[in-house]
Order: C-alpha cells, then structure tokens, then sequence
C-alpha cells in the first residue's frame, strides 16, 4: 500500500498505478446504425430538449406551418380525389354543395376545401417559393450592399436546378428499376421491352422534363405527372432573380410598381400566372422588409391603424395576452 502522503500529493497518479478502465460493452456497427436510423425518422417534437424552447427561429420560420398545411392538402387531394375514379368523386368533389341537385355534406363550404383545397395549395407553394427566395436579395437591395447581392443571387441560381432536379433523378430512376423489374403496372406509363430500352426512355423523357426553355414536347414525365410543378418553380426561380436583379438599382417606389406591374403583365397580357404567383410572394416580402424598418409608401400609412405586429420569432418569448 502507498504511503498517505504519497495519495494525498497526487503520487497515484504520477507513479502511474490508476489503471484505465475500459469498456466491456462495444457498440457495434449494427447498432450504430439503428440508433442512427431512429433519430433520422423519429419526430421532431419527440425528440425536443428542454432548452429547445430557448432556441430562436428563423424569420421565415412561419412560413413552416403554411407550407405544411398546404402539403397535407395536396396529398389529402391525391388521395380522396383521383384515387376514387371509379366512383366518379371529381364530379362530387369538385363541384358545390347542391350542384345538379346532389347534396352531399362533404361538399360543403370549408368542408370541401379538406379533399380538393390541393388546387390552391400548389398555388400557395408558388407565392410561398416567391417569398423565401427574394427575402435574401431583397434585404441586400434595401441595404445597399449590391456587390453582395450579385453573390448571393449567382450562388442561388446555380443550385437552384440541382436541388430541384437530382432529387427527382435519383428517386425516379429507383421508382423505374422497380417498376421494370418487378413488373409494377401505373396508368400514365407503358412498359419497355428490355430494361436498357427503359433506360433510355427514363433519359429522354428526364432531359426534356428538365429543361427549363423547353417550347412543346410532353409537360408531364411520365413515371410520376405530380412532378409538373417542378419545372414551374424552376422557372418561377428565374423570373425571381431576374427581376430582383433587374429592380435592384431603382427607388422604392418605383421598384414596388415595377412588382406590381409585373403581376398584372403575367396574369392579363402573358400566359404566365405562376410567374404572377411568384412575384405576387416577392411583393409581399418587399412590404414586410419595408414594414420592418418603417419605410413603406407614404400611401400606405392610411393603414396604419389596422397594422398587427407579427408574433416574435422567438419562442422564447410568450405571446401577450
């Protein structure tokens, strides 16, 4: 046994006799990769810390809750709508309450907008995408700082189209394998002889559903027509920078009128009403930026009175009651 003192001035641990304890129990790979997979697919709000309620949010966090709302629309729509053909539920559905004198109460008013509100969902996602991809370009016009501004906008527009697309081009080549292989039979495609031929057709069909100045040809890809609206918002992308850049050197009053002119261009003169949506959600981010640092058109002061502040980003703060 040591001597006291020899504990007491540390010697223990200078002359080396605290043994290191190692672990008998080894994780393995296995279960590495479980624990890994149940937090990837376990939800947010069960996996909550306590000091989480402390963590700021986004400005454009709000957004969240709208477009997640929308997108439960738009599957409820899929799924109650075009998967009850047989049965006709389009002409239910899609028609008011007493239409051709069939009362049905899921056709009425608020009712009905749960199984066919995904018609002005994707519509909401539009203006929703014009919103969040100005916020940035538009913070950086209202302060000056246009050097940036050409960063921050070529970054965005050079992985717009890959963050659209090879999401798609992954998933969608994996969907064709299946579907060949095992023989899988969808409505809106028709089986290729050989599984090379199914590849080729995959490419063709990929490569014109992904270019974005296509004039004719096929809107819809074949192995999945949901997919439409991605080019739409890749396009809708483009009229957003180009716009932002276009108005980036004019005055405020001038750059909003620009803005609404846009919208009624798109909407009444050219066949681009999701060019109108997205602009219509650059507007409204244009308004609140300039809310936000009390710089609106003196023409809008008249509704001040009627002016609601938007509840703290913070969730640290309680709403006031």
């Amino acid at each position: 046994m040591l001597p006291i003192n020899s504990i007491s001035n540390g010697g223990l641990l200078e002359n080396g006799q605290w043994e290191e304890i190692k672990p008998d129990v080894q994780i393995s790979t296995l279960s590495r990769v479980k624990s890994w997979c149940t937090r990837l697919a376990r939800p947010a709000f069960l996996t909550r810390s306590k000091g989480s309620n402390n963590k700021s949010l986004r400005k454009t966090a709000w957004l969240d809750g709208l477009r997640g709302f929308a997108a439960f629309l738009v599957y409820w729509h899929h799924h109650q709508l075009w998967a009850r053909d047989g049965i006709r539920a389009d002409k239910i559905l899609e028609n008011s309450f007493g239409y051709k004198d069939q009362y049905y109460f899921v056709c009425l008013p608020g009712i009905r907008t749960f199984f066919t509100g995904g018609h002005f969902a994707v519509t909401t996602f539009f203006v929703i995408s014009g919103y969040v991809l100005s916020a940035k370009p538009l913070s950086l016009i209202h302060a000056g700082e246009y050097t940036k501004l050409g960063d921050n906008l070529a970054s965005a527009l050079f992985r717009r189209w890959i963050r659209l697309n090879v999401p798609i081009f992954v998933t969608m080549f994996i969907y064709m394998t299946t579907l060949h292989v095992f023989g899988i039979w969808i409505a809106s495609h028709a089986h290729q002889r050989t599984y090379w031929d199914e590849v080729w057709k995959f490419y063709v069909e990929f490569k014109n559903f992904s270019f974005v100045f296509r004039t004719g040809g096929e809107p819809f890809f074949s192995y999945d027509v949901h997919l439409w609206s991605i080019p739409v918002e890749f396009r809708g992308s483009i009229a957003i920078y180009t716009s932002v850049l276009a108005f980036s050197r004019c005055t405020r009053n001038a750059r909003l009128a620009c803005e609404v002119g846009l919208i009624y261009y798109f909407i009444y003169i050219a066949d681009g009403w999701f060019c109108a949506l997205f602009t219509g959600g650059m507007l409204l981010c244009d308004l609140d930026l300039l809310s936000e640092s009390d710089n609106l058109p003196s023409f809008l002061t008249i509704l001040s009175p009627f002016k609601k502040s938007r509840p703290s980003t913070s969730s640290s703060q309680s709403p006031s009651t």
